[in-house]
């Protein structure tokens, strides 16, 4: 993020996921040895909320597909295709597409720690409703998978 809330030190872990073999690497906030600092309690709510969704709909044993801080191969976003959003539900969105197209994916520990200058453009209320349409989009494609494959 250009907030620096994401360690830039922690691509080299990312990288490092790509290199052992995976297609994604998550930069997770929730696994041991991440760091989290300063995170607004109602946001760690949703977030964490929203993530165990995720988790229960499609079998993603992923803690953190919200963090924009990601690794992926080309060939995943070449079969993903061009993201239907355009906002902050990009997050959610090209993660568990890799996901459902069957890609393999490995969670890092990172440093994530609140902006110190400006102001965020993340909204609760605007995140909730544009990541629930982004879900039930998702489902859609899902259910289209498992019945006409990819």
């Amino acid at each position: 993020m250009g907030d620096l809330s994401d360690d830039p030190a922690d691509v080299v872990k990312l990288l490092e996921g790509i290199k052992q073999g995976y297609d994604v690497a998550y930069g997770s906030r929730f696994e041991v040895g991440s760091r989290l600092i300063g995170y607004p309690p109602l946001k760690l709510t949703f977030n964490r909320l929203f993530n165990k969704v995720v988790s229960a709909l499609f079998g993603m044993r992923r803690k953190d597909v919200t963090n924009a801080f990601k690794a992926y191969r080309r060939e995943v976003l070449e079969r993903i295709g061009e993201p239907a959003s355009n906002d902050f539900d990009l997050t959610p969105e090209l993660p568990v597409k890799a996901h459902l197209l069957g890609f393999r994916s490995i969670a890092v520990p990172v440093s994530w720690h609140s902006r110190v200058e400006g102001a965020p453009k993340f909204k609760l209320l605007h995140a909730g409703i544009v990541y629930l349409r982004r879900l039930l989009s998702l489902l859609m494609l899902a259910m289209r998978l498992a019945l006409f494959g990819s």
